[in-house]
């Protein structure tokens, strides 16, 4: 009898063991690159292991994909450790019916108060989410000690004035280094995906844990990228990685409306054809875009158009590494005149830059030397674009 219960604890034991070393199991998608800040910082780990978030049966995360209002709305439940299970929910809104899977989730936190409709009395399980309104669901769920509008006197982004609902989020937020956004527009209506949902989830539980956050920015402002090169920073997407790369020929001086297209068309999957979007702007496909062409774009496309003049390579490598392709200029020669080039940045080695190129219709290589020069400002870059999808009509801010 001894012997038996000896050997029944060990087994116990073993089986305990065992149990931690799957529950520890390094979590892995298919469409999560290795180097991806959601591998490289546990987020990815940490939330599906906690069973907080999972995957899709294919083997995808899908980071780039908007997350509803019906998602985040799971994710923070089960974040807080609520059983939905538990008990039964009275439908809390008119498109929340019994027999929908979300239904628990939605009027448990309504139930919270973490959570309310629109004024039609639905919840729109299906809308999209901005960045304001996810802060905002965050900050109740996890009780954040927001100071008052009054009481910030200085704007935590350029875009944000002391009269937006959203400012006291923002921040909070930025403060506690759940944004870490260098930028200095924020774009609070910008629509959430899948990536940064969980980002701001899991830094909001390291927070709540009492955990320090920590921002590994990449170098200085006033560092070459030969001394960023040398801190050993890794890109996000690998050099390998088949970027769209529409070809502009028969139009060549359209090289920026091409970069919007193949940027946009990752990020977002429009599906963008060029003759398509200049009778949606007003563009002749002929140079970069005037200001009403960069307006009809923002406003038709609900997209913010946000301009870096002169940035840094420790700007660059900072969106690189995070896994945010950039449009970035270079000079192009044609019949020996420099008319300049727009194309999309997306990943980096030790000798230059990987583009996304409408010029060659294809992936290259530009090296270094010719994207950061001395007559730009010290060896900083000409200018820089970023394109974000928001909600309502979007802005060029520069």
């Amino acid at each position: 009898m001894k012997n038996f219960f000896s050997f029944f604890c060990c087994f116990l034991i073993s089986c305990l063991f065992f149990s931690q070393i799957i529950f520890a199991e390094n979590i892995s998608f298919s469409d999560v690159f290795p180097n991806d800040p959601l591998n490289t910082e546990s987020t990815l780990n940490y939330l599906v292991n906690a069973n907080i978030i999972k995957g899709y049966d294919d083997g995808t995360f899908r980071p780039l994909q908007f997350i509803n209002r019906a998602e985040f709305t799971k994710i923070i439940v089960s974040a807080n450790g609520l059983d939905v299970t538990q008990k039964e929910y009275t439908p809390c809104f008119t498109d929340t019916p019994r027999w929908e899977w979300y239904t628990p989730y939605i009027c448990e936190a309504y139930e919270q108060g973490w959570v309310k409709g629109f004024s039609d009395n639905l919840f729109h399980p299906e809308e999209t989410l901005s960045l304001a309104e996810s802060l905002s669901i965050l900050s109740k769920a996890f009780d954040w000690e927001l100071k008052t509008p009054a009481s910030i006197r200085q704007m935590p982004y350029q875009d944000v004035n002391n009269t937006d609902w959203s400012l006291p989020y923002l921040d909070y937020a930025k403060k506690n280094l759940i944004l870490q956004e260098l930028n200095r527009y924020i774009s609070p209506q910008h629509i959430l995906n899948r990536k940064e949902a969980i980002q701001y989830l899991y830094r909001t539980i390291l927070l709540n844990k009492g955990e320090k956050i920590t921002w590994n920015k990449t170098g200085n402002d006033d560092q070459s990228y030969q001394e960023i090169l040398a801190t050993a920073v890794k890109p996000a997407i690998p050099i390998d990685f088949d970027f769209p790369h529409q070809s502009q020929a028969g139009y060549p001086y359209a090289c920026f409306g091409f970069s919007a297209i193949n940027l946009t068309n990752y990020k977002y999957n429009l599906g963008l054809q060029v003759e398509d979007m200049a009778s949606n702007i007003g563009w002749d496909k002929n140079g970069i875009w005037n200001d009403e062409e960069f307006d009809g774009f923002a406003k038709y496309y609900h997209t913010d158009v946000i301009f870096t003049y002169y940035a840094s390579p420790a700007y660059v490598f900072e969106k690189l590494k995070n896994g945010e392709p950039v449009v970035m200029y270079r000079y192009y020669y044609i019949n020996g005149e420099n008319v300049g080039h727009q194309a999309v940045a997306f990943s980096f080695d030790d000798q230059g830059i990987y583009f996304g190129d409408s010029a060659n219709d294809s992936v290259q290589r530009i090296p270094y030397e010719d994207l950061f020069k001395e007559e730009w400002n010290n060896g900083k870059t000409l200018n820089v674009f970023e394109f974000r999808e928001v909600k309502g009509e979007g802005q060029k801010k520069e």
